[in-house]
């Protein structure tokens, strides 16, 4: 009895001990608190930046059908736009704040899928390295602040992830419909994310889950309500787009876009371009050894199919560059999540250090992002050359403040337009004044 009790007791030291479940998903709730606190420290407090100014106009201009009509000759769907509206109602914010506090909010439910697909695909290791390399990513965390629907994206391309891995395990009804709507939404937040729900059809068409039939025409009700939504939208949206990008010298070949794509999803979008390019060739062929030389015990139902998912939609978006110069890292934001895993899912089972060298650039990277609030637009130097000639005896009216600098000059008298008793003030009190406005 002593020798078979000691046996068991060598076999039992043995057995790779496993974290208990409240553990694990404490670890992911956890990282998903330091990617909020990481992305409310590093972003810009106050004054909006480019195109974050045209999401704050549209929605604190005009209503839901006046914005659907103004974004029929602008480069996107409307859905973000209705919900920046909407929480503006809700909320009467007035400053950027308040709109990228929003925006991280719509981002962050990305760790938790992620976490999610992860171990679907690899395990809890693999889960928790990739919700580990998301957290402090500068790249998920530059568009979680963004006044944009970038973060939006790329919590819609998980979802939509993680319900196709569901229907290829056990589907059902509502995964089903869920899986309709998430492809509703998408489509009407960003029109690359056709891509993506292209390459998931192709998939499940292949497999033929239960209920595929269903599911299939189900989706393509709203891929109808799509199109005659595109019908409207698709020539201002094609000249809008084209004049803006054509204005950049830049054509790449798609090879090019891929590899844009990589740099950025390992550095961030302001690091040093050369830097950039360096460590994203030297990440690749490092990846590329580790994903050969993974352990031949380790077997993933999914991986292939997430490599589909994640490599289908960046090369057909790769291909749209040889006719138009469509190229941003930001486009392919649908695909972050598929895209990590299928790179770090294998490297967790095969080498922790190599998933400690990917992390390191973005490190490095993050660094970089607050140098954000220094790079002034075309508009924000136009509106100092105006301000250095005006003197300060009249007083401003501003119509939106986030879209001026005025709070960097205190010695001017500068008044809120939206507000009525300060606009009263100024009309009835003041002969003259300034006015700084926007216009479509």
């Amino acid at each position: 009895m002593g020798g078979f009790s000691l046996t068991v007791s060598n076999a039992e030291r043995r057995i790779p001990r496993r974290p208990p479940e409240w553990g694990i998903r404490a670890g992911a709730l956890a990282a998903t608190a330091c990617a909020f606190w990481v992305a409310l420290a590093m972003m810009p407090p106050e004054l909006a930046q480019i195109d974050e100014k045209h999401v704050l106009w549209q929605a604190s201009s005009y209503g839901i059908p006046e914005i659907a009509r103004n974004l029929m000759r602008d480069s996107h769907p409307p859905v973000y736009y209705w919900m920046v509206h909407l929480w503006w109602e809700a909320g009467g914010f007035d400053r950027p704040y308040g709109y990228r506090v929003f925006s991280i909010l719509l981002g962050l439910p990305a760790l938790p899928l992620a976490f999610r697909i992860g171990k679907r695909v690899a395990g809890v290791r693999g889960g928790l390295g990739v919700v580990a390399f998301m957290m402090l990513n500068p790249f998920y965390i530059f568009q979680l602040f963004l006044i944009r629907m970038y973060g939006l994206v790329i919590v819609l391309g998980a979802g939509l992830t993680w319900l196709m891995l569901r229907l290829l395990d056990r589907p059902s009804r509502a995964l089903w419909v869920a899986w309709a709507i998430l492809q509703g939404l998408l489509l009407f937040t960003h029109y690359y994310g056709a891509f993506l729900i292209g390459a998931q059809v192709m998939i499940l068409g292949f497999r033929r889950p239960k209920g595929w039939m269903p599911g299939f025409l189900m989706a393509m009700m709203l891929w109808g309500v799509w199109g005659i939504w595109l019908l409207q939208a698709y020539a201002g949206t094609m000249e809008n787009t084209v004049r803006n990008l054509s204005a950049i010298p830049v054509r790449p070949a798609p090879w090019e876009v891929v590899e844009h794509f990589w740099a950025n999803l390992l550095v961030g979008p302001l690091a040093d371009g050369s830097f950039a390019r360096a460590v994203g060739m030297a990440a690749a062929l490092a990846t590329g050894v580790g994903l050969a030389l993974r352990r031949g015990g380790w077997r993933s139902m999914g991986w292939k199919e997430i490599g589909l998912v994640a490599w289908l939609p960046l090369g057909t978006g790769a291909l749209i560059a040889l006719r138009w110069p469509f190229f941003g890292a930001r486009y392919f934001a649908m695909v972050l999540v598929p895209f990590l895993i299928w790179i770090i899912a294998p490297l967790t089972m095969r080498s922790r250090w190599l998933l400690v060298g990917l992390l390191a650039p973005g490190l490095i990277g993050l660094s970089t992002i607050p140098m954000v609030q220094s790079f002034p637009d075309a508009g924000d130097t136009r509106e100092i050359g105006a301000m250095s000639v005006m003197g300060n005896e009249d007083p401003i009216l501003i119509q939106a403040w986030w879209h001026s600098l005025w709070p960097e000059y205190p010695a001017f008298r500068a008044y809120d337009w939206s507000d009525p008793q300060q606009r009263a003030r100024v009309v009835s009190q003041y002969p003259s004044f300034w006015f700084i406005g926007v216009s479509l």
